[in-house]
């Protein structure tokens, strides 16, 4: 009896542990989502303010979409306060919605851009920190920590400096 005892706590923690990772991995995705846009949003800011005035449609439709995801992952923010996000994402959805409604001049392009690579690197914190909260990085198969740190910790600092790199841009500045 004390057997079996065991045996169902040590099942019921696993459960526990995937349906955390389970959140997470789904929290880490929605992140993922909102800093796209956001690096999107960026670089047809910059051709915008660069002068490609053919770009207004296209960020637009792009601040539709990054409304959109940030609405979503605010309500799953919402919905687990078990990963402890909520402060961290409060302060960089303020300012998301700050870029969103902003109409900036040319002169203020630099600042502009500016405020979006702090956004994305915010994002980028706060999918470590789903990450940790989660259990996702804390995986002891060698496989999948690796995997998951992939995923949580270098994809999106790899596409920033990608996206950074002069040259990359429509206008031949860092944009992404």
């Amino acid at each position: 009896l004390v057997t079996t005892f065991a045996l169902v706590d040590t099942l019921w923690e696993e459960r526990e542990v995937t349906l955390s990772e389970i959140n997470g991995l789904e929290m880490v995705n929605q992140i993922a989502d909102v800093v796209v846009r956001t690096q999107t949003h960026r670089g047809q800011t910059n051709s915008l303010l660069s002068g490609n005035s053919a770009m207004e449609t296209a960020r637009a439709d792009t601040r539709v979409q990054l409304k959109s995801a940030v609405d979503l992952l605010n309500h799953h923010v919402a919905e687990h306060p078990e990963l402890h996000l909520t402060n961290d994402w409060n302060t960089l959805r303020q300012s998301l919605t700050e870029l969103v409604n902003s109409n900036p001049t040319a002169a203020e392009r630099a600042q502009v851009l500016a405020k979006h690579t702090e956004v994305v690197d915010g994002l980028r914190r706060l999918m470590s920190l789903a990450g940790e909260t989660s259990s996702l990085l804390l995986d002891p198969v060698a496989n999948t920590y690796f995997l998951m740190d992939i995923v949580v910790e270098r994809v999106v600092g790899l596409t920033e400096t990608t996206g950074l790199m002069p040259g990359h841009g429509p206008t031949g500045d860092r944009v992404v």
